[in-house]
């Protein structure tokens, strides 16, 4: 695989930011991680969907943290299917991670996604931070 500026783009509905993407974060800057994110890449001004397609090729993985609201949030879905149509061709892994949605309900809302592997987080509440377990487990699964 081609060296890419990042290892990671992380997608995801702003209404999980506190929960999961903060902690996440953290996590992946100490082990090293070179992430993608639109907290850190979009400034004011920026084309949202230039920086956003700009993102998705420059990076090895996308982390789709798939959540209720992420189903309800038009960006997230928009940079889910442009990552999945990316790696059709075999430029970007999808990995989705679901937070408190069953693999069932994935592949109701998401059919495309039904064939991928998947982390879950059954327990998954938006209110509160996401255990530093399950971001342990997630950064460790990346193997960069």
């Amino acid at each position: 695989m081609s060296i890419r500026k990042y290892d990671v783009f992380l997608s995801y509905s702003s209404s999980d930011r506190e929960a999961v993407i903060a902690p996440f974060l953290s996590k992946i800057e100490q082990l090293g991680i070179r992430s993608w994110c639109d907290i850190r890449q979009i400034s004011w001004g920026d084309s949202i969907v230039e920086n956003i397609q700009k993102g998705i090729n420059e990076s090895i993985f996308l982390i789709a943290f798939i959540s209720s609201s992420f189903l309800m949030k038009s960006w997230p879905l928009k940079e889910l299917r442009t990552a999945h149509a990316t790696q059709l061709s075999g430029k970007i892994t999808v990995l989705p991670v679901l937070l408190g949605i069953s693999p069932y309900e994935l592949s109701n809302e998401l059919p495309f996604l039904s064939d991928i592997n998947n982390l879950w987080v059954k327990d998954y509440d938006p209110s509160k931070q996401i255990p530093d377990w399950y971001i342990t487990n997630i950064a460790q699964e990346l193997k960069l």
